[in-house]
């Protein structure tokens, strides 16, 4: 793996040749190298902070209700459906 201080040390060296230029084209070219660089950087720290993200354990439903507390009851589906896909519930608030 790259580190950090190579990185660095070639933006500087693509800087000095920038510097050292009067060609606007070879300029930009220094430029996209360093910009490069720089999200090449950028990104391994996104990386590294997705990973340790998804290496994070997950909680069973075991372990919640043992959290919550055990008077938690599951909810039921209130209604059943008909042979059309519609609700045979009598609330008006079915649609």
């Amino acid at each position: 793996m790259i580190s950090l201080e190579q990185v660095v040390l070639k933006m500087a060296t693509e800087i000095d040749q920038a510097k050292q230029t009067t060609d606007q084209a070879k300029i930009k070219q220094h430029a996209r190298a360093i910009k490069l660089l720089a999200d090449l950087i950028l990104d391994n720290e996104t990386t590294t902070q997705q990973a340790t993200t998804l290496n994070q354990p997950t909680i069973s439903e075991q372990e919640m209700l043992k959290m919550i507390g055990s008077n938690v009851q599951k909810q039921t589906n209130p209604g059943t459906t008909n042979n059309y896909g519609q609700s045979e519930s009598k609330s008006l608030l079915d649609f």
